[in-house]
């Protein structure tokens, strides 16, 4: 596959996020204007913190709607494991929770046109936090709702509580559930085996019932 100039750069930027750990990476739609990147940007620096960001528009990419954020930040893993041994008490974790509450109120309720199927259909702008405790263990937080700062703060708890994978697998995806104030994990391997699997009994049954209306030969 030949990448465009801006899908190569895209792809430097997330190599040079893997060995800088204090940086932070956003990949976005264009939906932030340029002075709301900048307030993104002084906020990082207060607190020392390097920001790479990436304005997607106009590159052609593949998504899992449901599992899939089409905004998001990701955090190097080493600054994320800093801020868990920490207990997120740390001036980072302060500038990381504003960037990502700022984002929202600008972002929320926004949308995107996508193009599937030869047609384009409109979908609402899903913003996400990306983390990563290892190679093979990382989560992707859909964020929703009110989020308030304490909500942002059980995202702590709950990596805090996860066991690493023995193997690469594919990131959880993470949503908060407002009625239980807790934040639920998907395993979207294990989803996308299940799609697979009921999308090959419906084939096997139109199979089937093809074979049945097919007249027998005398």
């Amino acid at each position: 596959m030949i990448l465009s100039k801006k899908q190569k750069d895209i792809m430097e930027e997330k190599e040079d996020l893997n060995t800088k750990e204090n940086k932070i990476y956003l990949e976005y739609l264009g939906e932030l204007t340029d002075l709301e990147i900048k307030l993104i940007q002084d906020q990082h620096l207060i607190v020392s913190l390097g920001l790479v960001f990436r304005n997607k528009s106009g590159v052609p990419y593949a998504i899992l709607d449901d599992y899939s954020l089409v905004t998001y930040f990701a955090i190097h893993q080493a600054l994320m494991l800093d801020i868990l041994r920490n207990a997120g008490m740390s001036a980072s974790w302060d500038a990381i929770k504003f960037i990502l509450r700022y984002s929202w109120n600008r972002i929320r309720g926004k949308k995107y046109n996508k193009y599937q199927g030869g047609k384009f259909t409109e979908k609402e702008i899903k913003l996400g936090l990306k983390s990563q405790l290892d190679k093979n263990t990382s989560f992707n937080f859909e964020l929703s709702g009110n989020l308030d700062s304490n909500d942002l703060n059980k995202v702590l708890d709950f990596i805090g509580r996860q066991k690493r994978n023995d193997s690469y697998k594919m990131p959880d995806y993470c949503f908060y559930d407002e009625k239980s104030e807790k934040w639920i994990k998907i395993d979207v391997t294990d989803e996308i085996r299940k799609k697979a699997k009921k999308k090959n009994k419906v084939l096997e049954k139109i199979i089937n019932e093809k074979k049945k209306k097919k007249p027998k030969k005398n």
